[in-house]
């Protein structure tokens, strides 16, 4: 078994179904099984992986009429590449972004570990391939990272945002690792935003690197844990803009800010990162940003003058949320435990929906 891709499911119905038959339709060199951890979905996701397990599975052995013999039916030939597909079960009180994953690790066999969210779509039939290059062809490589493609209905500043984002990785392959021996911790928090950036959205590593270094199991932001652990163990990460997936969200503000709590609590966690120092500075920056957001929808002439308008009153609240989340999440130490929860969009998720 050459890969295993791993998907974590909980009420994934909206994409869940776009992003498997992206995944079925794989073309490699190569065998690969697909695993998903469910935490109780309550939509049809269960529905949609047994329709897709009723695809790879072989079908029980058919009597020939008049024969004894037993004839069994062929699995498609578009799933030449295609092994295995199974489905694990988990209570959602037990689900955790690092156990969940290291649990679902437990139960594959590739040489490669493959991470998709259910909401993360294939752009191709070659991303799979794509996205174990760069270890096949480095042995000192213990992990990739692909690149995010905003959805068509992407809000435009999303849009914009994810776009500079992954663009600032390069056009090529790009590789990192730290060049100082005896240094690392320094040069590490010299260059922490850029070492640290791992994403499980669209991931790849190798699996004799994971059993060494599994991912930490904590709330949020295993994958950026892990890349710190790895570059700090002497180990190079890369980035592979060819292994592209369709990832965006358009949250409403209430929503938004519940993210980016989580977001921004994870960094004060993982980086001790406090990006808002005061609370008078949040209407400065957030009125700061805006105009800037306010000249860029402005620039985009595929919007009527209407459009312009909603999406620059729209924009104002949304700023304004980022801020607000950033100096909450930079403090979440301070804030008691129920508030935190209230705040959290990852609680939601676990202990709610």
């Amino acid at each position: 078994m050459k890969a295993s891709v791993i998907i974590p499911t909980k009420n994934g119905e909206e994409y869940l179904e776009e992003c498997l038959t992206a995944v079925f339709n794989q073309k490699t060199a190569f065998t690969f099984e697909v695993i998903i951890v469910d935490s109780g979905s309550r939509d049809r996701t269960l529905e949609i992986i047994e329709k897709f397990q009723k695809k790879i599975h072989p079908i029980p052995p058919l009597k020939k009429e008049g024969d004894s013999s037993l004839l069994q039916r062929e699995v498609r030939r578009d799933l030449i590449g295609l092994s295995d597909f199974k489905i694990y079960q988990i209570p959602p009180q037990e689900f955790g972004h690092g156990r969940t994953r290291n649990f679902a690790v437990s139960k594959t066999q590739g040489e490669y570990l493959v991470f998709l969210t259910q909401d993360a779509t294939p752009a191709d039939e070659n991303w799979l391939a794509n996205i174990i290059k760069p270890i096949e062809q480095d042995s000192e490589i213990a992990g990739v990272f692909g690149k995010h493609l905003p959805r068509k209905d992407c809000d435009p500043f999303q849009r914009r945002a994810l776009n500079d984002f992954m663009n600032s990785f390069g056009a090529k392959t790009a590789i990192y690792q730290l060049s100082q021996e005896g240094r690392k911790e320094e040069e590490y928090e010299k260059n922490k935003h850029v070492l640290s950036f791992f994403s499980n959205v669209n991931s790849a590593i190798r699996r004799s690197v994971f059993e060494k270094i599994p991912f930490q199991e904590v709330e949020m932001g295993e994958d950026q844990f892990w890349a710190k652990d790895i570059i700090l163990a002497g180990h190079k990460k890369a980035y592979e803009p060819q292994a592209a997936v369709y990832h965006s969200h358009n949250y409403g503000i209430w929503n938004q800010f519940k993210r980016w709590f989580d977001e921004f609590r994870q960094h004060k966690k993982n980086q001790n990162y406090v990006g808002v120092s005061g609370v008078w500075k949040i209407p400065f920056l957030a009125l700061r940003l805006w105009f800037n957001d306010i000249k860029y929808i402005r620039s985009q002439s595929e919007y009527n003058l209407w459009q312009k308008i909603y999406w620059s009153i729209w924009i104002f609240f949304m700023d304004l949320a980022r801020f607000c989340a950033e100096y909450l999440g930079g403090r979440y130490d301070k804030l008691p435990i129920w508030l935190q929860n209230r705040l959290s969009m990852q609680y939601e998720i676990i202990h709610k929906r």
